[in-house]
């Protein structure tokens, strides 16, 4: 395989990590919207599953951009490897700063709905 065969894969997992974010916001936003307008009218079964569902669907993205990001990464350093002109190598810690935050903000909802589901503010 070419450096630049390499380089192509690279982008390519690093534009599925990308969707993989996109989707994953498009389920938190549905979830928080979900969580501030009827969570408190919710009964249990209903908010174990709503929450069963979140976590399953918002996991599954977040490690499909993590397996995305170090496919990314693994063909980026390999690339650099065959290069003669490349000088610096590729940095990857970026994505997985990204997948931690996005880790901490899929609970920080959960936790939302905990709140609008046991506060004043929720009833």
């Amino acid at each position: 395989m070419t450096e630049a065969e390499l380089l192509a894969i690279a982008m390519t997992s690093w534009g599925n990590a990308l969707t993989c974010i996109a989707l994953w916001l498009t389920v938190l936003s549905g979830y928080l919207v979900t969580a501030y307008v009827a969570g408190s009218n919710m009964t249990h079964s209903q908010i174990y599953f709503v929450n069963f569902l979140f976590l399953g669907a918002a996991l599954g993205l977040l490690s499909g951009h993590g397996a995305f990001a170090q496919t990314s990464i693994k063909a980026e350093v390999l690339a650099f490897a065959m290069s003669t002109q490349r000088t610096e190598p590729p940095n990857g810690y970026v994505a997985w700063v990204v997948l931690v935050f996005y880790i901490i903000a899929t609970f920080a909802s959960l936790k939302f709905m905990y709140d609008i589901r046991c506060t004043d503010a929720g009833k």
